[in-house]
């Protein structure tokens, strides 16, 4: 009934810090396990086993059972020390470049337990928000402006409709508007409205710019605009510091505002195949950066600051484009380059 709660956990980071276990479901929210006590309970000694289990060895590790898109990474804050500990279903190509450790019967099947049961919480605190609020998806906008204040997801995905209506302003608690796939040529300036809204899926669409009223957006989360026909992005989405998933790829862009640097909660940042041939200074602006793809951008270098953003895990890029791959990798030991030619 409810298809999309991803946008509520992207990349789950559960933070230990001593007693204290939290899941973080939305960057300004925390859903404070030790409130939850069966959910607690439940996972509370599982945690500290897998953790305890795991802490000696390296970061690496890989799950059989997981698909390749799952995993579970542990951190331990200590001070200024932070240790991770990530469990994938996924092996990069470049096994040189990473170390997997195997994990043995009894951590596969906690691991899983864990991913399930954090999983399941996630998916079902949002949807029991929804139900409680009495909200609907709707599939049309028709049926959405039949009762616009109900509506929390609008799918019109594969639609054949080129224009979304100005009365999208009227859906005052859109969270989720799925357009991918679809015919339309254009979103309104009115979308700025719906400040609601935390999930916008408009991949392999026709839209050839976006409102600038999107900055407005200060809850979205995930903004997908891949394989559109966009030969610009507004800068203005750098106003939106809780963004976590950013994904502007496969585009004719030539150039990343310098104001993207203000995303500070940006986790995963896709900017492959444009036309963008200088490295973005505002990357390095993105504190909490996970994967990063520029891959298929005429970019001749990497700059040696990119070392500093501590959570950085995996950059996919174009190694035959880039001048000084061999030093960058010398440089940063630590990141798995992963290359896409």
């Amino acid at each position: 009934m409810f298809p999309d709660y991803e946008y509520s956990k992207p990349l789950t980071k559960l933070t230990i810090d001593q007693a204290d276990i939290k899941l973080i479901v939305e960057n300004e929210k925390a859903i404070d396990l030790d409130y939850n006590e069966s959910v607690r309970l439940s996972i509370y000694e599982d945690i500290n086993t897998l953790y305890h289990d795991l802490s000696k060895r390296p970061d690496d590790f890989h799950h059989p059972q997981f698909d390749l898109s799952q995993s579970l990474t542990i951190i331990n804050n200590k001070g200024d020390e932070i240790i991770k500990k990530k469990i994938t279903g996924h092996r990069f190509k470049n096994k040189d470049k990473i170390n997997y450790e195997s994990l043995n019967a009894a951590e596969m099947k906690n691991a899983a337990f864990i991913y399930k049961r954090l999983s399941a919480f996630a998916a079902s605190h949002l949807i029991d928000t929804i139900r409680t609020n009495g909200l609907i998806e709707a599939t049309s906008m028709e049926e959405a402006l039949k009762d616009p204040e109900r509506v929390y997801s609008l799918n019109l995905r594969r639609t054949e409709l080129e224009y979304l209506s100005p009365d999208i302003k009227k859906l005052k608690n859109l969270q989720v508007l799925e357009i991918s796939g679809s015919q339309i040529k254009f979103i309104p300036y009115e979308i700025g409205d719906c400040t609601q809204l935390r999930s916008i899926k408009a991949n392999y669409c026709k839209i050839t710019d976006l409102p600038t009223s999107i900055g407005k957006l200060k809850n979205l989360k995930n903004l997908n605009v891949a394989h559109c026909k966009l030969k610009s992005i507004p800068k203005e989405i750098g106003a939106i510091e809780g963004l976590w998933t950013l994904a502007i790829g496969n585009n004719e862009l030539t150039k990343i505002p310098s104001e993207f640097s203000r995303l500070k909660n940006l986790t995963v940042f896709m900017m492959q195949n444009n036309q963008v041939e200088t490295f973005p200074e505002a990357i390095l602006g993105m504190k909490n950066l996970y994967r990063l793809w520029i891959f298929g951008n005429p970019i001749k270098t990497i700059p040696d600051d990119l070392k500093e953003l501590k959570y950085l895990h995996h950059i996919r890029v174009s190694k035959t484009t880039l001048m000084n791959m061999e030093e960058v990798e010398a440089k940063m030991p630590n990141f798995i380059f992963l290359h896409s030619d």
